[in-house]
């Protein structure tokens, strides 16, 4: 049965409570994490801060996966076996495609989540799992000019992910990207995290995912430079606790017990 992947919308805390970087130590059950640097522009710095958040929690090692080319993967695949779960970093996640995509390494990868490796990234380290993601939007007075698409690893098919989502303003990008597609996308507020498991996707940190459901759009508007003219998307909100079923479409709240 494949594992869990926590997609955390970036800028999680790693000074304080690290309340997110504890549920994914959890869910490896404070073992063995590897921290995938291939996206960021300062891998060693990147790798530091996340050794010491997760050995200041417990973790049991903190092993540095530093891909920064195609010629680097082959070596650190068999290092895979070593791990209870593999944690990617933030920076450019076109880089991050253009080393990893297609790559013999996210084949390795796939086979260990299959049999229950945890996995989990923030900013474009959350957005690369699905099959298709958005790296770059032009936007102009309002309105959506162009929307760079690239694929992911496909391990979450039929999800766009975004991050940094209220943060940054992206509400408009994701409604274009769902409309066009009848999709499904998922915005993920900073130092926040949806966990993906078994089809489900649960809430938790300090903030909110916004989830939109296009499968039943009765119309949208082709031409981007328009005010992004839809009708039918299904809007849900979600925060800690709170369980989304992707195939359903229901929103279950978890009661706290007395």
């Amino acid at each position: 049965m494949p594992g869990k992947i926590m997609l955390v919308g970036g800028h999680e805390d790693k000074q304080g409570s690290k309340e997110i970087l504890n549920v994914f130590a959890e869910m490896c059950h404070f073992r063995n994490i590897g921290i995938l640097t291939t996206a960021s522009s300062v891998p060693k710095d990147v790798f530091k801060d996340y050794k010491k958040a997760f050995h200041d929690i417990k973790v049991n090692d903190v092993i540095h996966f530093d891909i920064q080319k195609n010629t680097d993967e082959k070596k650190f695949i068999e290092k895979l076996n070593d791990l209870d779960g593999l944690f990617f970093s933030g920076g450019d996640q076109q880089k991050l495609c253009d080393v990893l995509c297609d790559s013999s390494f996210i084949t390795a990868l796939k086979e260990k989540w299959h049999q229950g490796l945890v996995l989990g990234g923030t900013s474009a380290g959350a957005s690369i799992w699905g099959s298709k993601m958005i790296v770059d939007a032009e936007e102009e007075n309002h309105e959506i000019k162009d929307i760079k698409m690239m694929n992911g690893f496909g391990f979450i098919p039929n999800l766009i992910i975004d991050q940094h989502f209220s943060q940054r303003e992206r509400f408009r990008r994701l409604i274009y990207e769902v409309g066009s597609t009848k999709g499904l996308g998922i915005g993920i507020d900073e130092n926040t995290a949806a966990v993906y498991e078994k089809n489900q996707l649960k809430a938790v940190g300090e903030n909110m995912v916004t989830i939109m459901e296009g499968r039943n759009i009765t119309y949208f508007a082709e031409d981007k430079t328009n005010e992004g003219s839809v009708s039918g998307i299904v809007l849900h909100l979600i925060t800690a606790k709170n369980v989304f079923c992707l195939e359903t479409g229901k929103l279950q709240v978890v009661k706290e017990e007395d």
